[in-house]
């Protein structure tokens, strides 16, 4: 069986990969939480409490739009895509 994969490794293989992209997923949303608590103190501090609280309203508010695009802008920015693109027919 030389050249051969069992399923055992198969599933060691996608075993390890899924525990290599969970530490990578937990990482990715880590470090913006991190740089998150570094950065709101100096930002308070220099914008004093009424700057910042306007400052968060509008974090709030794109936050809510970015909720709420629902994939709408890849979709309207990808007009080669095949699955999107309605077909047509070019008479001579």
């Amino acid at each position: 069986m030389d050249g051969m994969r069992t399923r055992r490794e198969d599933s060691r293989d996608s075993g390890e990969a899924l525990a290599r992209n969970t530490v990578l997923n937990v990482v990715g949303q880590a470090l913006p939480l991190l740089a998150t608590v570094v950065a709101i103190p100096p930002a308070l501090r220099a914008l004093g409490a009424d700057r910042f609280a306007l400052l968060s309203l509008a974090w709030v508010v794109l936050g809510y739009f970015g909720a709420l695009d629902l994939g709408l802008a890849h979709r309207s920015s990808s007009p080669t895509d095949s699955s999107s693109s309605v077909e047509h027919s070019h008479t001579p």
